[in-house]
């Protein structure tokens, strides 16, 4: 979106995988490694993920978005060079991150000049979005470290996946067309937001999307795209994704001019702006986010019922244009809580935009090639994907 804006104005615990046996890592580091050949090599690296992924369908293919914790406990630094993902009973790995990949996705608070340096006692944080086959379960990975001697040593653990399905959920939105945005990628900002929350890293926008409003001429807007009253979604109706209780509502806040949102100037709690949460089961919460001053039709307590309408589409708190913001996450709280998996019920794919720049110019979509609708059952939307929803 930044990019598109400044061409114009010139012109986001439990089930813990860790892959060294800590009695034993305690011996070695306190020198006392007097064990025999046929012992496990002690690589001083711990390996954990702290949200097992969850096979999502999108496109034919599964997905599985989880992040991976190394840490390095021993005196000197290691320097991440390859991970190497495998399918159960297979010896050849069904994804591979190179250097390039792997100084792009590996994260920290407090930026270093090489991103895949992992000095002692210190712990890097990768986030991990493969996209396999349907038939290819990750269920291993390995690692490979160079040591400051030059030396190779490589660390192998088990990848723990969630079996079960993902939530499936009814659309939060009618008709068409929709420009599903910042999904499923690990260039989105919503991907990358995270943050330690009571003892453990939460990533609440893991599986967030934003739904942008495509009009006649497959552009979000009509006229001038300064007013955010030119936006085909502004206003529109935004629906319950089914039978919930309501448990967070923030109405009050005015929406914005577009683009006109600066960066870093809205704080965690309101980025949401006016917003409501649904409680659909004890471990999911919807999240509606953005919505338009004044719309909101709920209020807590109240029991909806799947496609009630809960308020408008809007441009509130941190929002560049009128778009509906929504992600579901594990407890009650739209941010302060980690996000889970859900797919979408149905929805008929019309086809891909280029990008979200060359919707903002005009530039359409690449239309779906079939005579007869293309209906999608019980998937996720892949990034950039434009759907009309019945």
């Amino acid at each position: 979106m930044d990019h598109w804006m400044n061409s114009q104005v010139k012109r986001i615990g439990s089930n813990v995988s860790v892959c060294s046996i800590a009695t034993l890592l305690l011996i070695w580091l306190l020198g006392l490694n007097a064990i025999g050949a046929e012992s496990p090599s002690l690589t001083g690296v711990v390996i954990e993920v702290p949200t097992p992924p969850t096979p999502i369908p999108a496109e034919g293919r599964h997905n599985f978005l989880f992040e991976l914790h190394i840490t390095n406990l021993r005196s000197n630094s290691l320097e991440l060079n390859r991970v190497e993902f495998f399918a159960a009973s297979s010896s050849q790995p069904a994804a591979t991150f190179d250097p390039p990949h792997l100084d792009k996705w590996i994260k920290r608070h407090v930026p270093i000049a090489n991103n895949r340096l992992i000095e002692g006692g210190h712990r890097a944080m990768l986030f991990v979005n493969l996209s396999l086959d349907r038939k290819s379960l990750p269920s291993s990975l390995r690692l490979a470290f160079q040591t400051k001697e030059g030396e190779t040593i490589t660390e192998e653990c088990e990848l723990p996946v969630r079996r079960e399905s993902p939530i499936s959920i009814a659309p939060q939105l009618h008709g068409g067309n929709w420009f599903a945005f910042n999904c499923l990628d690990n260039h989105s900002h919503h991907r990358l937001s995270w943050f330690p929350l009571a003892g453990r890293p939460i990533v609440p926008q893991r599986y967030a999307i934003d739904w942008i409003k495509l009009g006649p001429k497959d552009k979000p807007f009509q006229g001038d795209w300064r007013q955010v009253t030119n936006y085909y979604g502004y206003g529109v109706n935004v629906i319950a994704a089914g039978n919930a209780t309501v448990t967070q509502v923030r109405d009050g806040m005015p929406d914005n001019p577009p683009f006109a949102v600066k960066r870093g100037s809205v704080s965690m709690d309101a980025a949401t702006g006016n917003h409501v949460l649904l409680r659909l089961d004890s471990t999911h919460y919807a999240l509606y986010a953005h919505l338009k001053l004044g719309s909101i039709a709920v209020k807590v307590g109240d029991r909806v019922k799947t496609g009630q309408v809960l308020g408008r589409l809007g441009n509130s708190g941190s929002s560049d244009l009128p778009h509906l913001h929504f992600h579901m996450v594990g407890s009650d709280s739209p941010i302060f809580a980690d996000g889970v998996p859900y797919v979408l019920k149905s929805f008929e794919w019309r086809g891909v935009g280029n990008s979200f720049d060359a919707l903002m110019e005009g530039k359409g979509f690449t239309k779906s090639s079939g005579q007869s609708p293309d209906r999608r059952r019980q998937e996720f939307p892949a990034n950039n994907s434009v759907v009309f929803f019945r």
